[in-house]
């Protein structure tokens, strides 16, 4: 399989669709996670393997990185007082501290809504995230009085009337760009207000699986990665790539002389809301939390400069260290500085200014990177909105191993990204193939595209 040479990009996200058959869908892991099968494609071949093949895939002094995030019981099911059904997902808790939810059906639930689990009040529902405080509105209504004092009846008019244009306009703007998932807060309540989100979720929550999935899953576990690890940086949905690691495909690779390093990255909206744009450079990333620890950088570093491969197992890692670089001002592994440049088109629209008092690991804070970045102890934690798309200079990773995703998804995206328009080619062989799709399908090992693209906008 050649790749093209084309030097354009096409931003039209219908680029990024395909066909998926339903029965395409696998809608129950592997008996054997390894038993999984692995589409390879290695100098313009393409390869059908399996999971267990992986060791054999690999070489030592090769680098794989994994996302160790365990996925969080983060759906409730509850009852409004009168006795309605009401679906909440609780959502990653961002270092803000607030607890945002999905919730479904959102239109039967006010402002205030107190929902209940069998007859136990157990969490309220405060407002849409957009919705301007209480105590705000009170707060701007009383500097606008004291504001009429000193100006004239038409300038008082006047500003409203810019204001609303204003308002008007963002909401607008906003309604195009497709930031249409409405988060809501929350706030536990009963006896939950004292124990706090995590002992609710704990005690009445499930592991939510994806929409697409509608068989019942009867060992949980399967929806996580052997590896995942409870901590403050939990998911809403599993980093699926690694569903097909086992322990023993694990002591092979590491047998084999590969090193296997952790990062953690909270799996969320950024992850798995879908592009309702006509051009993917108008989608907003939500924020996704993210920790690498510096043992695991510096292995980046090192297997960089002994000309190995840094193997990011899912698009998850690959955000989290791509990041990792932008934070760091493109000088990971000699990067050149043209690269930062080119990469601050992927950064959202929506994050302009930066607080001068944050540090990053480089004692300074890239204007260009959308986060509060801050180095601990060697540690680079921080959280991103960065949407890597064809255009962007990947710094770190070198191959990916992922699953076949959904089409006009980010994650597709990132993948045309990684290994350019090619990646049609791979697809439409998994579906003659009878791969099978989505969390719980087949996987990909795909090696980085060396052509390199300019942004061209719109074709």
């Amino acid at each position: 399989m050649e790749k093209t040479s084309s030097n354009f990009i096409i931003s039209s996200t219908s680029n990024y669709d395909y066909h998926l058959p339903p029965d395409k869908i696998a809608q129950s892991p592997y008996e054997v996670r390894s038993q999984a099968k692995l589409l390879v494609e290695q100098n313009g071949k393409i390869r059908d393997c399996h999971i267990y093949d992986l060791p054999d895939l690999l070489e030592a002094g090769d680098l794989l990185v994994v996302n160790k995030s365990r996925v969080q019981k983060a759906r409730l099911k509850l009852q409004k007082e009168t006795g309605g059904k009401v679906e909440v997902l609780v959502l990653p808790v961002l270092s803000n501290k607030k607890l945002t939810a999905l919730i479904k059906p959102a239109k039967r639930v006010k402002d205030g809504t107190t929902l209940y689990f069998e007859g136990e009040p157990v969490l309220q529902v405060i407002s849409p995230l957009s919705k301007k405080p209480a105590s705000s509105e009170k707060l701007g209504e009383a500097e606008e009085s004291r504001g009429m004092e000193k100006m004239g009846e038409a300038e008082e008019s006047a500003k409203n009337e810019k204001q609303n244009t204003n308002r008007n306009q963002s909401e607008r703007k906003e309604k195009e760009q497709g930031n249409t998932i409405p988060e809501y807060l929350i706030a536990p309540v009963g006896q939950y207000e004292q124990k706090g989100i995590h002992v609710l979720l704990e005690d009445l929550g499930e592991v939510p699986l994806p929409p697409y999935i509608h068989k019942e899953l009867k060992d949980s576990e399967r929806y996580q990665t052997v590896y995942s690890n409870q901590s403050e940086l939990n998911s809403v949905a599993a980093p699926t790539a690694g569903l097909h690691l086992d322990k023993e495909v694990i002591d092979k690779i590491l047998e084999k002389g590969v090193l296997i390093e952790e990062l953690e990255l909270a799996v969320g909206l950024a992850t798995f809301a879908p592009i309702k744009t006509n051009d993917i450079s108008e989608h907003l990333m939500h924020k996704e939390e993210y920790e690498i620890p510096a043992k695991t950088l510096e292995a980046c570093q090192k297997t960089k400069e002994a000309g190995k491969r840094v193997i990011a197992v899912g698009t998850t890692v690959v955000r989290a260290l791509e990041s990792a670089a932008l934070i760091n001002e493109g000088e990971f592994h000699n990067a050149p500085s043209s690269e930062k440049q080119t990469n601050e088109k992927h950064l959202t629209k929506r994050t302009q200014e930066k607080p001068s008092n944050i540090k990053t690991p480089n004692n300074e804070l890239n204007n260009s990177y959308p986060t509060d970045a801050i180095n601990v102890s060697g540690n680079v934690k921080s959280a991103s909105e960065l949407f890597i798309r064809p255009g962007f200079k990947f710094q770190i990773v070198d191959a990916l191993i992922t699953n076949f995703h959904l089409p006009r998804s980010t994650l597709l995206v990132l993948l045309a990204a990684f290994f350019g328009e090619e990646w049609k080619k791979l697809y439409e062989h998994a579906l003659n193939s009878n791969y099978k799709f989505l969390s719980f399908g087949d996987a990909m090992l795909v090696e980085k595209s060396l052509i390199e693209k300019d942004w061209q906008g719109k074709t």
